[in-house]
């Protein structure tokens, strides 16, 4: 009986120690940096684990985003079975065109099994001259946060850094926040600022945005924090402050 409860229990804390959503797949590395000018061949190699119990049949797929996508690229495609805890390297080559034009590229191998995918990314840099630029747009407040589109207007991947000062119309009340992303070239993004906590009101920002070497945009938001909220106030106090003056000219009169 002892025997039995001590088999149950380590059942129980193997059970609760491992994840129910466990990967049954490893990829490594999972991000490649790499520079290359044009003309080069890089070769590099991705390790593909099983991390399961059983057979795995992997099909491998070359992955790329919209925009700056590595397109010259080969490997074996083939389908891969991996007994279990076995690993298995998949070598990629990179052949760069000669007149490919300095900036970041990128791509992704996929390895997936089933609903299971796992995934390496890469990002090539072409040396030579690149761009930095990013444009704003769509500002809107959801109450809690203050929202805007970010898009790296440039070709190079960037360090987004987001400071901003929020305060009340008046100054009563106000918070310094600061966020920082990464965008790729080509990339849209939606940044958020949180600002919970704050009264209802009629806001002012002053948001920094630096990114990349050198870079740096200015704006001034202007948005309401539960303006329902505010205008009800408004009105209330707009009705204290009219029945103040008709109770002291009644007083006057009498």
């Amino acid at each position: 009986m002892k025997r039995l409860a001590v088999t149950f229990i380590i059942f129980i804390i193997l059970f609760i120690a491992t994840p129910a959503n466990a990967s049954e797949l490893k990829a490594e590395p999972r991000n490649f940096q790499l520079q290359a000018i044009p003309g080069d061949n890089l070769v590099e190699n991705v390790l593909i684990t099983n991390l399961s119990a059983s057979n795995k049949t992997l099909k491998l797929s070359w992955s790329v985003p919209k925009n700056n996508g590595i397109g010259f690229v080969s490997f074996e495609k083939s389908d891969l079975v991996l007994t279990p805890n076995a690993t298995n390297p998949i070598e990629i080559e990179f052949k760069i065109p000669k007149d490919l034009q300095p900036a970041d590229y990128y791509g992704s191998l996929v390895a997936k099994t089933g609903s299971i995918e796992e995934k390496s990314d890469f990002t090539i840099r072409i040396l030579g001259t690149t761009k930095e630029e990013i444009a704003v747009e769509k500002f809107h407040d959801s109450g809690s946060k203050l929202n805007f589109e970010v898009s790296n207007n440039g070709n190079r991947t960037i360090t987004l850094q987001t400071k901003a000062k929020i305060e009340e119309l008046f100054g009563l009340f106000g918070k310094n926040l600061e966020s920082k992303t990464e965008l790729k070239a080509g990339e849209k993004k939606e940044i958020s600022i949180a600002h919970s906590n704050l009264p209802p009101g009629f806001y002012g920002a002053d948001v920094v945005l630096l990114y990349g070497t050198a870079g740096r945009e200015h704006l001034f938001p202007y948005f309401w924090v539960n303006p329902d909220f505010a205008l009800i106030g408004t009105l209330l106090l707009v009705i204290v402050v009219l029945l103040y003056f008709k109770f002291r000219k009644s007083t006057k009169h009498d």
